[in-house]
């Protein structure tokens, strides 16, 4: 089953889209498969999901980016720690 990411996002969720996407540097109205990917991973939705080294290397950026508290205000998620 092909993965989607969420319809109804959480502000948690939202703030890591928002890092994903300013990583690729791209809007999110130009998904790729590979920005998906990424997303989903870090959201914890793993199932059927296998990241290449370059996908888990992004993944561990943009998850030490989230533990900054300055990058999270700047991206507009003030205080909302990220679960790991």
């Amino acid at each position: 089953m092909k993965r989607v990411l969420p319809r109804k996002l959480s502000p948690q969720r939202t703030m890591i889209l928002k890092a994903v996407y300013d990583f690729y540097g791209e809007l999110p109205k130009n998904i790729s498969p590979k920005i998906k990917e990424v997303a989903l991973y870090i959201m914890g939705r793993k199932k059927g999901i296998e990241l290449n080294e370059e996908q888990q290397a992004v993944v561990w950026y943009v998850k030490q980016n989230l533990q900054d508290r300055t990058y999270r205000e700047a991206l507009g998620g003030i205080g909302l720690p990220l679960k790991s």
